[in-house]
């Protein structure tokens, strides 16, 4: 709207870096129709300590799985579940949230040529931490 205050857009530095997924898993076939799956993976962040913000805490993370499986014919049903465990992040050195020692905000925002202090919640220095149990079923058909 025409004399509303116009925020100009916000650039978040984040700074990815490459990251690896490591797995493992295996299945041990007790029947000729019936199988139990299990499996680990370790899956590193992409996200530096120096650029973790609330906008995105990620983490590295641990997953654990396990499922079974019924093949019989040309069909075949699945179901797993798997936990999926965050390592605990800190956020000590940059957030684009933090306050200084005084309460007020770090960042400012530029409206119209000039800088305000922004107006989103501040977040102190502290930690994530998160956790996930997922689960599923498949119904499959083999041509």
């Amino acid at each position: 709207f025409h004399g509303s205050p116009v925020v100009a857009d916000e650039v978040f530095a984040f700074n990815f870096k490459e990251g690896y997924t490591y797995r493992a898993g295996d299945s041990y076939h007790y029947s000729d129709h019936y199988a139990l799956n299990f499996g680990i993976l370790y899956d590193e962040t992409a996200v530096g300590n120096n650029e973790r913000a609330p906008l995105l805490p990620d983490q590295a993370r641990w997953a654990f799985t396990f499922g079974t499986s019924y093949k019989k014919g040309h069909w075949g049903l699945d179901w797993y579940a798997m936990y999926l465990k965050f390592n605990t992040s800190h956020v000590t050195e940059y957030n684009h949230y933090r306050s200084d020692s005084t309460g007020l905000p770090l960042v400012v925002v530029p409206v119209y040529g000039q800088l305000y202090p922004t107006s989103y919640d501040i977040v102190p220095d502290g930690k994530y931490k998160g956790q996930a149990y997922l689960y599923g079923v498949s119904l499959s058909y083999r041509f």
